[in-house]
């Protein structure tokens, strides 16, 4: 997979999980003693995707001193935004710190325990300029919903609170062609979840693969309280 690089978002603020973590950026909370983040590059090296760009921004000192012990494991970059871009933004901006042409793109406060080489071949042979992975958990109210046909064309997006239940949402994983990208205004403050996805929707250029993969995000200080139980099953070497 030497033609995917992989793009973490870890520029967010996380106001709402300050109290549990206080000086540190959320990616970098503490879960089971260890930063957040280390369990995402450390599933990105174990499925041989070595090429890293960390899109910093809020606290990213206390990201970017959190990660020597991948210096040898990783070849890492780092994109760091002076102001805040939203997250399609952000990534735009990390653009400029890598040139492959397809990318793997991962939410930096979430982890999903799916195999990305499946994806990414699933990806790869059905041809698709933007594909995400979808999560299925048992109430989709704080999360929102995805929608998508029978041959996992997304549909549309239902904001955060409108539906309950189980359902699927969006996982924090996506595959996208960089010509996607380029096509965002640099220094723009664009999100992702808002503005981009729905615009390639509307186009037809989004699908899904569905996963049953165990998943979990710290968002909150419930989900951040959960992660340090969900980690049991997928400790670090």
């Amino acid at each position: 997979m030497s033609n995917i690089e992989a793009i973490i978002l870890a520029g967010g603020l996380g106001t709402r999980l300050r109290s549990q973590v206080h000086e540190r950026q959320k990616v970098a909370a503490l879960v089971r003693g260890r930063p957040f983040i280390h369990y995402l590059l450390e599933k990105l090296h174990s499925e041989g995707i070595d090429k890293v760009t960390l899109a910093l921004g809020h606290k990213a000192d206390s990201v970017q001193e959190n990660l020597v012990e991948f210096n040898s494991k990783l070849q890492l970059n780092y994109s760091l935004e002076n102001n805040p871009l939203g997250t399609a933004g952000a990534l735009r901006l990390a653009l400029e710190k890598t040139n492959a042409d397809n990318l793997l793109i991962l939410n930096g406060d979430s982890y999903l325990d799916e195999n990305l080489q499946d994806f990414i071949a699933w990806w790869k042979a059905a041809g698709f300029e933007a594909a995400m992975l979808i999560a299925q958990v048992p109430d989709v109210s704080r999360f929102g919903q995805v929608k998508i046909s029978k041959q996992g064309k997304v549909l549309a997006f239902t904001e955060k609170g409108q539906e309950q239940g189980k359902g699927w949402i969006n996982a924090g994983v996506y595959l996208l062609k960089r010509k996607l990208i380029m096509n965002l205004t640099k220094g723009q403050n664009c999100s992702l979840e808002n503005e981009f996805f729905p615009d390639l929707v509307q186009k037809g250029l989004l699908y899904a693969k569905t996963s049953q993969a165990a998943f979990i995000d710290i968002g909150t200080a419930e989900s951040y309280k959960q992660a340090q139980d969900f980690f049991d099953n997928f400790p670090l070497p």
